[in-house]
C-alpha cells in the first residue's frame, strides 16, 4: 500500500498510518479540563503529531484551539519583534489579526505585557468559547538573544488569576519541544512547569502499534508479527518493508526478515542513510553540549549501561529522548531500552566518542592534574573556591602571606593546585601582568627558587 507510511514531518488530522497512544487520551482530557500541558521529549517522537490530532478532536468539541510553530520565527530578533510576530501569527490564525494589529499601535506597554493584554482584552472577548493555545518548537527560546523567562512567568500568571478573573478559564497553553523545564526556565519561583501536567511520550506497545498493520497488507501472510519484529521507529521499519519485499513474507520468517532488513538500511553505514535525520539528531544532542566534561561523563555513563543491562527492549514503538534511550531506571536499575540505538551508538562507537570530546583519557592515573588540564578537571569545584577565597585574603593579609595546602599523599594536593587553584586566580583575580609559577623545594628550595626567578619573564 503505497503513500500509507509516513517518516519526518507532522502527520496531518487524517493521516492513516497515525497510532494514537495513551499519550492522546492524556493530552486531549489535560487540555479539555484547562490544565497547563507540556510534551517535552527527544525529536521525532510524534510530539506535533500528537498535538495536531488532539487539536482537531478538541475542535470538533467546539474548543478554538492555535498551534504556533515558534522556529518559524528566527532567532535573531529583538525582544519586540520577537512578540510581535508571536501576536501577528497567533491574530492570522485567529483570524482577527486586524484587530491585534490595532491593538499593538495604540498599546505601548513592554512587549510581555502587551502580549498578554493583547490575549485579555482582544483574543478572550471576541471569543466566548474555551481558547487553547499551543507553542510548538518551544525550545527555540533558549536561541534568542534576551530572556524569556517573562513570557512562562505570564503564562502561570493566567492560572494564579484564574480564581479574580473568571475569563482566564477559559484560557489554556500548551508547550511542545525538546528542552526539559530546567532548560527553558530558570527561575524556579515562576516557572508554570510546576502546576502543569507533563504528557509522556513512551514508544507504542503492540496494541497501539496496530493501525500500522493495514499498511503491510500483501507484503506479509501475517502483517502483526512484522510489527513485533523492531521495537523501534515503527513508522519507518513498515515503510522499508513495503519499499524491499517483492514477494509476500511467508509466516514465521518475519523477525529474522525484519532484523536483516534493519541492519541493512539502519544500521549499516547509519550516517549516510539517516534520513529525515534522527540517529543524527540524537547523536548531536549528546555530544553537542556547552560543557565537554558533562559530555564525558555522560557517555561514560552510557557505555556502563550495556555492561549492568537486561538487554530487552522494553516496548514496540519509537525510542526516547537519548540519555534515557541506552539507559532507563527501571527499579533502581539502569537498562537497554531498544535495540537499534544499542546496536548503533555501541561500546566503539561510544569508546571514540568520549576520547573525541576531551582528546585524551582525563584520567591520569597517579600523575598530577596540571594547568593545562583544567578544562578535564572535576570534581573539586569547590574547594577550589575555597582556596580561590583565601587567596583574596591573602592579597591584604601581612607577610608572610602562605597558603598551605596539606593532605594525605595522593589526595590530589598538586592536582588542585595546579589544574584547579591556578587557573582560577589567572581567571578571577590576577592581573594580566602577573605570572603564576610552580616550583619543588627539593632539598635546596633557595636554589630551586633562585632558579625559576632567573627564568621567569
Amino acid at each position: 500500500m503505497t503513500n500509507f507510511y509516513a517518516t519526518g514531518g507532522t502527520l496531518p488530522p487524517d493521516a492513516r498510518s497515525y497510532a494514537p497512544r495513551k499519550a492522546d487520551t492524556d493530552l486531549y482530557q489535560a487540555l479539555k479540563q484547562g490544565q497547563f500541558c507540556y510534551i517535552l521529549n527527544s525529536r521525532q517522537m510524534g510530539k506535533s503529531s500528537l498535538t495536531v490530532q488532539v487539536a482537531n478532536r478538541l475542535r470538533e468539541d467546539g474548543i478554538v484551539v492555535v498551534i504556533v510553530e515558534l522556529s518559524g520565527f528566527g532567532t535573531q530578533l529583538t525582544i519586540e519583534q520577537w512578540y510581535n510576530s508571536l501576536l501577528t501569527k497567533m491574530g492570522r490564525n485567529l483570524g482577527i489579526k486586524k484587530q491585534l494589529d490595532t491593538f499593538l499601535r495604540n498599546n505601548p506597554t513592554t512587549p510581555v505585557q502587551r502580549w498578554m493584554q493583547a490575549i485579555q482584552e482582544v483574543v478572550l472577548t471576541h471569543f466566548k468559547q474555551s481558547i487553547i493555545l499551543c507553542f510548538d518548537e518551544i525550545d527555540i527560546v533558549r536561541s534568542l538573544p534576551f530572556a524569556t523567562d517573562d513570557f512562562f512567568a505570564a503564562i502561570r500568571s493566567c492560572y494564579n488569576e484564574r480564581a479574580q478573573n473568571p475569563d482566564l478559564q477559559r484560557l489554556t497553553f500548551c508547550l511542545v519541544g525538546t528542552a526539559s523545564p530546567t532548560d527553558l526556565m530558570a527561575n524556579a519561583q515562576a516557572t508554570p512547569f510546576d502546576i502543569g501536567q507533563a504528557i509522556d511520550l513512551t514508544g507504542f506497545t503492540f496494541a497501539e502499534a496496530m493501525p500500522l498493520a493495514p499498511g503491510l497488507q500483501g507484503q506479509a501472510d501475517n502483517p502483526e508479527a512484522v510489527l513485533r519484529g523492531q521495537p523501534f521507529l515503527t513508522q519507518k521499519v513498515c515503510e522499508l518493508f513495503c519499499q524491499h519485499t517483492d514477494a509476500p513474507l511467508t509466516s514465521g520468517q518475519e523477525a529474522a526478515y525484519v532484523a536483516q532488513l534493519v541492519h541493512s538500511h539502519i544500521i549499516e553505514h547509519w550516517e549516510s542513510k539517516d534520513e529525515p535525520p534522527h540517529l543524527t539528531t540524537n547523536r548531536n544532542r549528546l555530544l553537542e553540549r556547552d560543557n565537554s566534561q558533562h559530555t564525558w561523563q555522560l557517555l561514560g555513563l552510557c557505555r556502563f549501561v550495556p555492561v549492568t543491562a537486561r538487554g530487552n527492549a522494553r516496548s514496540a514503538g519509537n525510542g526516547i529522548a537519548f540519555d534515557r534511550v541506552n539507559g532507563q531506571t527501571t527499579g533502581g536499575q539502569l537498562q537497554v531500552f531498544n535495540k537499534i540505538y544499542a546496536q548503533v551508538f555501541n561500546q566503539q562507537w561510544l569508546a571514540q566518542a568520549q576520547r573525541e570530546t576531551l582528546a585524551e583519557n582525563p584520567y591520569l592515573g597517579l600523575s598530577a592534574f596540571q594547568a593545562e588540564d583544567a578544562e578535564r578537571f572535576f570534581g573539586r569545584e569547590q574547594l577550589t573556591a575555597i582556596l580561590l577565597e583565601k587567596c583574596r585574603d591573602l592579597d591584604t593579609a601581612q607577610l608572610p602571606r602562605l597558603l598551605p595546602i596539606l593532605g594525605p599523599s595522593g589526595s590530589g594536593k598538586s592536582s588542585v593546585a595546579r589544574a584547579g587553584l591556578m587557573p582560577a586566580l589567572l581567571r578571577h583575580f590576577l592581573p594580566d601582568n602577573v605570572q603564576v609559577e610552580i616550583f619543588t623545594p627539593t632539598y635546596f628550595p633557595l636554589k630551586e627558587m633562585a632558579k625559576l626567578l632567573v627564568t621567569a619573564q
